[in-house]
């Protein structure tokens, strides 16, 4: 039986030892981005669904935004439960805070508030949409583009968790992009 020169070995142990820390190295890093979750997401393009417990999402949406600040989430929550459901907490990736906004017309004027509360009410709907109730996306951590997908964690005092990605839609009257206003009559 032929006896390994000591170079042999060495070089035997240096690639065993290099493999053992790659092994390693990849271990850790899957470790360390596991529960991460990317601010987009593939997948359809068509209005995203979700449920959890007695709550379901629907028709959820984020129209490209017309800011690269900020954007804003439609979608309507259904209760099929008998008892009604609170919105405890609101996040994504793709933006430093999310916070349930109102539309609100005084004397003509029209701005935002923040709401206090979201319910959701027992065997009903609350409908989030353009015009009323919405989810702004403040601070969003990328410009967005029609077509890429934006996480959002929705937390429920009853339901729990409902985690949905919204596809980023045209804005209505079919502009994907601010610049294609300007050939809007007026602007």
């Amino acid at each position: 039986m032929p006896i390994s020169s000591p170079p042999q070995t060495l070089r035997v142990k240096r690639r065993l030892r290099a493999l053992i820390l790659l092994v390693g190295m990849a271990a850790l890093l899957a470790a360390c981005s596991a529960g991460r979750e990317s601010d987009v997401a593939a997948g359809p393009s068509s209005a995203a669904n979700a449920r959890s417990g007695a709550l379901t999402l629907s028709g959820g949406r984020v129209p490209f935004p017309a800011s690269p600040a900020v954007g804003v989430a439609y979608f309507t929550l259904t209760n099929a439960g008998s008892t009604d459901d609170l919105l405890v907490a609101a996040s994504s990736p793709a933006a430093r805070s999310v916070v349930p906004m109102k539309d609100v017309t005084s004397h003509g004027a029209s701005t935002m508030v923040a709401v206090p509360s979201l319910t959701v009410p027992a065997h009903g709907e609350t409908n989030l949409e353009p015009g009323g109730l919405h989810l702004m996306l403040q601070h969003l951590t990328r410009h967005l583009q029609v077509g890429d997908h934006v996480i959002l964690r929705l937390r429920f005092a009853h339901a729990g968790l409902i985690r949905v990605t919204l596809p980023v839609t045209p804005l209505v009257g079919g502009f994907d992009n601010p610049s294609d206003m300007n050939s809007m009559p007026g602007m």
